[in-house]
């Protein structure tokens, strides 16, 4: 992925969804230009980069709505998402716990986050 204002950057999203036609930079199908979600799974390594630089550049991305941080070693999951109620800012939120879930409205989805960490934790 490559943000269209600093297209110095490029990041590979451990996921990412988008939706309708993919858009590239420079015709390279690795550099999608209008991802609609994007994921990171925090490793202790890279925590403070995807907690800090790659959310600041993610944010720059207009199709961009929600940008989720799951960690690894405990049920939680931020989830930054573009606040259409206060004229596209950002906002966060954060689902804890095995039995709270995660919402993601643009995409009219929910996932619970005792689905996503399954036995990982038990």
């Amino acid at each position: 992925m490559v943000d269209k204002v600093n297209k110095e950057f490029a990041y590979y999203p451990d996921v990412t969804v988008y939706c309708g036609k993919p858009q590239h930079y420079n015709d390279d199908e690795k550099s999608l230009t209008n991802p609609r979600l994007v994921v990171e799974v925090l490793s202790p390594s890279t925590a403070h980069i995807d907690k800090g630089t790659k959310l600041y550049h993610y944010q720059t991305i207009d199709s961009l709505t929600d940008y989720l941080i799951v960690y690894s070693d405990v049920p939680r999951i931020e989830r930054w998402y573009r606040n259409t109620e206060q004229m596209g800012e950002w906002s966060s939120d954060i689902s804890r716990g095995i039995n709270d879930s995660i919402e993601i409205t643009s995409l009219n989805f929910s996932l619970k986050l005792r689905d996503l960490y399954g036995d990982i934790l038990r």
